[in-house]
Parts: C-alpha cells; structure tokens; sequence
C-alpha cells in the first residue's frame, strides 16, 4: 500500500458526515459540556446548510427592499428565523467550550487561533444579535460590520507550541471518549502511544504553520499566546459564519464599531 493510499485509509472517518457530527458531540462531552448543550448539535449543522443555501436570495431580498420578490421575501423571513434558532444554541456552546478548554488549561494559541480575539469577537456578536438591529440591514451593511469585527479581533495568530503538560491534558480528554471513536480516528487509545501521537501531531503542525508567511493582521502573536489559556469551539466558528446576517446597515462602518 503506498503512503497516499495509508493516508487515505487512516483519515476514511472524515467521509462519514454521521460519524464525524457523533465523535463530535462525544468529544464536547469529554471536554465537559452539558448534554443539553451538545444535544442541538445535529440542527445546528442543519441551521448552517440551510442559510447557505438561502444565502443569495435572501441577499438579493434585503438589497431590493420593498421591491422585494415574494420568493426573497419569504427566503428572507426563513433566513431570520434560523438566525435566531442558531444564537439560541451556538452562542451557549460556544461558551461552554470555552470554558472547558480553560479548564483543561489547553490553549487555542498551539492551533495559531487567539483566545482573547475569539472571546471579543464572540461577545460583539452577542450583543449586534440583542440589540436586533441586524434584522433590517442590507448586505452592504453587513459586509461592513464583518470588515470591522475581523479588524478589530486578531484571531489569527503565530502558533505556540504546546507544552508537555498540555498534551497530557489533552490526552485525557480524548480518552474520556468512547473507545470505539477513538481507536476509529487516531488507531490507538492508551494513553502513551496517545502522548506520542498528539504530541508529535502538533510538533509537526507547529513547524508548518510557522514557516508560512505570518498574517500581516496579528499582532503580539507569541505575546498573547503565552498569555492565553483555553480555546474556541469548532460550534464558534459557524456562529462566525454567520456574522453577515447581524450587522446595522447606519451604524456599523468598517473601521468603528456599531452605534
């Protein structure tokens, strides 16, 4: 068998949508978060297919306004209430993560994301989505206001590399997954051969990410890192995702934040 084809076998889990939504929510659990908040899950992954797939008509319906089409229309009211159905759910998950992940003492800084640009990232979504005024706003709009919280938030950021401490504690995590999940996606489950795995795994990620060019926006990058503690749930990014149906079309320039 050659190397291609070894990798191809050793990674055939990321091909099962079922699978990998299942290992998922089971490594939230390891990582403590309450059942009720991993439960949604599956209709969150729902909820984002969805307004992708609503994404260019609804758009076009928030542009035309009072010319709006009934299709744009309608698109657009399915758009906001899936909005709505997401915050209520994503917006706890991800807290939750980041908590557990502070908890652990594992830091987002080995995977080259900022813990402090996820957290004030996170919390400016919070409150454009309470103050409401997203529901109105037009795609320009939007574009702005997600241009304003990507400069403002430094999420990007040089990776650190992960102590030796930290990789046990991160071992123990993934032990308190079910066995049959792991040994599926990592082919081992004692705790050495899984030290050596996740520990080489994030040398090796380390050494590739530092030798790209760094992004010219992060600033302090090693500097923070060493500061930072925890980490940011893979639910969080899709919240991100989702940053250009909350923006106020007359109070979110790019380069000050919203009224």
């Amino acid at each position: 068998m050659s190397l291609t084809d070894r990798l191809e076998d050793a990674f055939s889990w990321t091909q099962d949508e079922t699978f990998v939504l299942v290992a998922a929510g089971q490594l939230l659990l390891a990582l403590g978060a309450p059942r009720e908040t991993v439960r949604p899950l599956p209709r969150l992954v729902a909820i984002v297919r969805r307004l992708d797939e609503l994404e260019s008509v609804a758009g076009a319906g928030r542009d035309a306004g009072a010319d709006a089409t009934e299709e744009q229309r309608r698109a657009r009211a399915e758009t906001t209430a899936l909005i709505d159905e997401l915050a209520e759910h994503a917006f706890p998950l991800a807290h939750v993560v980041l908590d557990g992940l502070a908890r652990h003492r594992i830091r987002t800084e080995i995977a080259g994301i900022s813990r402090t640009g996820l957290e004030g990232a996170l919390a400016d979504l919070e409150d454009l989505y309470a103050s409401g005024r997203w529901r109105d706003a037009d795609d320009q709009a939007l574009r702005a206001y997600e241009e304003w919280i990507e400069e403002r938030h430094r999420i990007e950021v040089e990776p650190v590399r992960a102590r030796s401490g930290e990789v046990r504690r991160i071992v123990r995590v993934l032990r308190r997954m079910p066995r049959q999940t792991l040994r599926r996606i990592t082919k081992v489950t004692s705790a050495p051969a899984l030290t050596v795995l996740i520990g080489g795994g994030l040398l090796m990620m380390h050494r590739e990410m530092t030798a790209a060019p760094p992004d010219p926006r992060s600033t302090g990058p090693r500097a923070e890192g060493s500061r930072a503690e925890g980490a940011r749930a893979p639910g969080a990014a899709r919240t991100a995702a989702a940053t250009r149906s909350a923006a106020d079309p007359s109070t979110a320039p790019a380069k000050r934040p919203p009224a």
